[in-house]
């Protein structure tokens, strides 16, 4: 079988392109799930996500403003409800929750001073 130049170079572009995706590859958020920022006026105070085949979702707070960030996570068992929080506040680290033998649908973020959720995403499908 004769093997023309035009297809030697196609198969090394697919390749290359196939190794980049592995080393570059997509952010978890955007490959296996999706995020929501909590909106405060013209800025943004951190968001949540839900990833990993909607099995586990973490939230982050962005700034240092006395507001906790709290994620409102639905899921597959009827009734079961979780919110996982960013319990430091601004400094490193994020609230995470995992599940196992059930999934997340639904989900929000909220942030609000003392727990108290003042300023919501909307509700949407994980």
């Amino acid at each position: 079988m004769k093997v023309g130049l035009r297809t030697r170079v196609g198969a090394g572009v697919a390749a290359l392109l196939g190794i980049g995706s592995v080393l570059v590859g997509a952010s978890p958020a955007m490959a296996h799930g999706s995020c929501q920022y909590v909106p405060n006026y013209d800025h943004r105070i951190g968001w949540g996500c839900v990833l990993d085949g909607h099995v586990q979702a973490y939230v982050h707070d962005a700034n240092a403003d006395g507001k906790g960030l709290r994620i409102h996570l639905w899921t597959s068992t009827p009734g079961t409800k979780y919110v996982v929080g960013d319990g430091n506040g601004s400094a490193q680290g994020d609230g995470w929750k995992t599940v196992s033998g059930e999934h997340f649908t639904y989900y929000k973020v909220c942030a609000g001073a003392g727990g108290v959720d003042e300023i919501c995403s909307p509700q949407v499908a994980a």
